[in-house]
């Protein structure tokens, strides 16, 4: 299974990524709190330094995800309100889509 994300324009400045991004990290310790059994990749402070935990704002993001099997390749797109990515053990970047309602549970 393969996904790829397409996305519009950045929406530069948003005020949507700035509030998600500090209501993330407003709630953060308590869900941790919560899960203290299970070991973090990353913890708290790391993410809560500026430049670690990147929201950004698109006009659309779509995935495309594909499953190839042999000779077989299936895939489908789909509209999203938000996506997650990590590229190495870079900066942690949530991509929100402007065009909908955002979905926390996504």
């Amino acid at each position: 299974m393969k996904e790829e994300y397409q996305t519009s324009a950045e929406l530069i400045q948003s005020k949507i990524s700035h509030e998600t991004r500090a209501l993330i990290l407003e709630r953060l310790p308590l869900f941790l709190h919560e899960h203290t059994h299970a070991r973090t990749l990353v913890s708290y402070s790391w993410l809560a330094t500026e430049g670690n935990f990147v929201v950004k704002t698109f006009g659309k993001i779509s995935i495309t995800k594909s499953l190839t099997f042999a000779e077989l390749r299936l895939s489908r797109k789909e509209d999203a309100s938000a996506v997650a990515k990590r590229f190495g053990t870079g900066a942690i970047q949530l991509w929100l889509a402007g065009n909908s309602q955002l979905d926390m549970y996504e």
